[in-house]
């Protein structure tokens, strides 16, 4: 077949168009080559973070700086912590639960190179490592990530006082889950109890009593699980998942001082003042023996001597009496009640605002047994005669418990369909308890309660080594978080006390030992049971040093009592002791020197 054959005019068209073709290609690829060149000598962005130091406990001055992020971009620190709770489901202690959460710590702005250096504080929070990562501004992408090491600390204050002085304890940093979440406190190597910080973040204070004699003390602080007091925790598992932060004992010390108005001597300065007192009394009356002038003035001397000696013993007699005295006066028994505010989960049943049915309120919402309290209602039918109605529990941890209403009392609607009761809270449990009334022609109503919180007294407060002293409570509860007490005497932990079969009221009886002086009885709140070994850092029947802590924030009591020398002399100090002569010869033998001085004096004159 011919070739086909173009016109000319054709031909010269397609050659332009061919060659504006070609140089559009080679223009693109120019671009193109030029644009691949820019990519490669733009940096790639590779963002890191450096944190210094790496670990520290609350309050350590953090330097972070950031590299490699996109220039002058804002940008957010964010500090990643956990919030802790106390799991109870009825009657049961389920253990404690950590959920992962972050905030903003720092806001910063990166420079021209994508740079950037910033120092923040470490906060109060959980002990342990926390994540500090670099986010964009409203974005939700992680650039880059650091790791700081919030480590344990504590303190105490004051360092040194009289028998009786509260200690406070502060501690930061206390780790959370399985392995770090519990520390326990000894006194002198007596264990007295744990603290943790589940739901304070990390951070506890609470308070321990200085007992003892006079002199050095020492308070230790270890942490412990699933008991108290790993001692050698150098040795344990160094894995971070386990034991983070690390296990950092603290060891600090006290000095008790001499109680107020109470004398302490040794047994060498009471002979050394004895002699002294002695010898001077030896000079003064040596003078009268030598004089032989007259018979009467020698005879007046020695009475002058005697007489002197006699007020000077009934005065010093006197002082030790009225010093011991001041003693018994400041040495007085006291209590402390530590209760922390009981946060009510609002269990009014809900209405709507249009509604006709009556309520009823009680106030205070949270009482003691035997405080005042008054139940109100309002939107009854006048006239109406209505039974109050009181809800608690009854049965065991084999059977089971069931709600049991029981009659409280009865009241009279008043003509404004309204009525106010006034009661003592019940004997009874601790823990929520339904109020309601029934009545003919009335809509039965429960849409309040009372909480009923423990108390607690010792009986008597002072008397000889030995005492049988009787603690009563009310108020103990019926869960595994609420139905027991433990007991400390002197610091020393001494067992746990149950209330739920005798509906919250305990009697427990415990022996005053000791020497004379202050000694004291600490009641703090436990967990009777939970989860087995392995699925819960409670320590169970042990005393928690921190009731703020406790899952439902029971109280803390602590009392004082004063074991006396001896049952016949309760409030004053023997007076004839080695302590008591020595010091009232040596006051006799200088007031003796200075009285017969004017008498002996004029003898050595010339003649």
């Amino acid at each position: 077949m011919a070739p086909a054959h173009f016109p000319c005019h054709l031909k010269l068209e397609c050659r332009g168009q061919t060659a504006a073709l070609a140089a559009l290609i080679v223009i693109a690829l120019a671009l193109t080559a030029g644009s691949a060149s820019d990519v490669k000598a733009a940096p790639a962005l590779n963002p890191s973070l450096n944190v210094s130091p790496e670990a520290g406990p609350v309050g350590t001055e953090i330097g972070i700086a950031g590299q490699g992020f996109p220039p002058s971009s804002d940008l957010d620190l964010h500090w990643g912590t956990v919030e802790g709770r106390w799991v109870v489901d009825g009657h049961s202690f389920l253990g404690s639960e950590f959920t992962l959460r972050d905030y903003v710590i720092a806001s910063i702005k990166s420079d021209i190179s994508g740079s950037f250096e910033t120092r923040i504080r470490a906060p109060y929070d959980f002990g342990g490592r926390h994540f500090i990562t670099v986010l964009a501004r409203g974005s939700s992408t992680e650039l880059a990530k650091g790791i700081f090491t919030l480590l344990p600390s504590f303190s105490i204050s004051p360092a040194e006082g009289p028998p009786g002085t509260a200690i406070t304890i502060r501690a930061s940093g206390l780790g959370w889950g399985l392995y770090t979440t519990n520390w326990h406190v000894l006194w002198d190597n007596k264990y007295v109890g744990y603290a943790t910080a589940v739901t304070t973040r990390g951070n506890a204070t609470f308070t321990i009593y200085a007992v003892g004699d006079p002199g050095r003390h020492y308070i230790d602080i270890y942490e412990g699980y699933p008991g108290p007091a790993y001692l050698n925790i150098q040795e344990g598992p160094p894995n971070p998942v386990y034991y983070s932060p690390p296990l950092v004992p603290f060891h600090s010390e006290f000095t008790i001082t001499p109680p107020a108005g109470a004398a302490s001597y040794k047994v060498g300065d009471v002979l050394a003042l004895g002699s002294l007192g002695l010898i001077l009394t030896t000079l003064v009356m040596a003078p009268f023996a030598q004089r032989r002038d007259t018979h009467r003035e020698s005879r007046r001397g020695i009475m002058r001597a005697l007489v002197t000696v006699a007020a000077m013993t009934l005065s010093g007699l006197a002082l030790f009496s009225a010093y011991s005295a001041t003693f018994a006066v400041q040495a007085q028994p006291k209590s402390v009640e530590i209760r922390p505010e009981i946060i009510l989960v609002d269990d009014t049943v809900r209405t709507p605002l249009n509604s006709s049915l009556p309520t009823l309120a009680v106030n205070p919402r949270v009482a003691t047994v035997g405080s005042p309290v008054t139940i109100s209602g309002s939107g009854f039918r006048p006239g109406a005669s209505l039974e109050l109605l009181w809800t608690t529990k009854k049965g065991s941890y084999l059977t089971g418990w069931t709600d049991v209403v029981q009659p409280l009392g009865a009241v009279e609607v008043d003509s404004g369909g309204s009525f106010t009761f006034n009661m003592k809270a019940p004997h009874d449990l601790e823990g929520l308890h339904e109020i309601g009334v029934s009545g003919k022609d009335t809509v039965d109503v429960r849409n309040t309660s009372l909480y009923i919180t423990r108390s607690a007294s010792i009986t008597p407060t002072r008397g000889p080594s030995g005492t049988t002293v009787g603690v009563k409570m009310t108020g103990v509860g019926w869960t595994f978080v609420t139905n027991t007490a433990t007991v400390v005497y002197d610091n020393a932990f001494v067992g746990y006390a149950c209330g739920f079969y005798t509906r919250g009221n305990v009697t427990l009886y415990v022996k005053a030992v000791g020497k004379p002086g202050i000694h004291t009885i600490d009641i703090y709140p436990t967990i009777y049971d939970g989860p087995p070994q392995g699925k819960s850092n409670a320590e169970y029947r042990y005393p928690l040093l921190t009731p703020e802590d406790h899952p439902v924030r029971s109280p803390a009591f602590h009392f004082e009592f004063l074991i006396t020398e001896s049952d016949q002399s309760e409030t004053l100090r023997p007076i004839f002791t080695p302590q008591n002569v020595s010091i009232t010869t040596l006051a006799m033998g200088l007031l003796s020197l200075a009285i017969q001085a004017k008498q002996w004096a004029p003898s050595r004159r010339p003649t």
